[in-house]
């Protein structure tokens, strides 16, 4: 496998596999109420239908089981995941994105949790390095809680955002399957 010119070992490409899959598992975990975004982020890999048949019939059994756990967890939530199950759905994405070769594509995909844990990263630097806070708590949903937004409303706008950014994830995955 090349990257810009240069060759990558298959200890390189394991290095960086593991990376991803750790960090979005991480990532993933962090946000309240957030894994309708894995939702759209798996629908929006439908070629797999025909270049990867099993990874397609994968997907499908996590979406199935997403929307089953979904239908129960609309406010007030009657069902709740935990670390283990958020966890293993952001392994989960993180390893698909990574079969399909779309890892560049999970940062747009993923553009929800991108920014949550970008939050709380940029948070805890700003507060080390300058001892003040760019938000009123990490991560980002908190601070919308502080400002007086109520959960519902941070839940559908996070769901806008994510349906979005599915599109435009999709999108450029369409460009780039179409040479566009």
């Amino acid at each position: 496998m090349a990257v810009s010119g240069h060759v990558l070992t298959p200890t390189d490409v394991s290095s960086i596999g593991s990376r991803v899959i750790a960090s979005v598992g991480a990532a993933v975990k962090v946000p309240d109420r957030v894994l309708r975004d894995v939702l759209i982020a798996l629908v929006a890999v439908p070629h797999l239908k025909v270049s990867q048949p099993n990874l397609a019939v994968f997907c499908a059994l996590i979406i199935g089981a997403l929307m089953g756990f979904l239908w129960f967890n609309v406010h007030p939530a009657q069902l709740f995941m935990g670390d283990a199950g958020a966890l293993s759905l952001g392994a989960t994405l993180a390893v698909v994105a990574t079969i399909t070769t779309q890892v560049l594509l999970l940062v747009v995909i993923g553009a929800v949790f991108v920014a949550v844990t970008l939050s709380v990263v940029l948070q805890v630097g700003s507060f080390k390095l300058r001892g003040r806070r760019i938000f009123r708590m990490a991560p980002l949903q908190h601070h919308f809680e502080l400002i007086g937004w109520a959960e519902e409303k941070i839940t559908v706008r996070f769901w806008i955002v994510s349906a979005l950014a599915g599109l435009v994830g999709f999108s450029l995955f369409l460009a780039s399957v179409n040479g566009l």
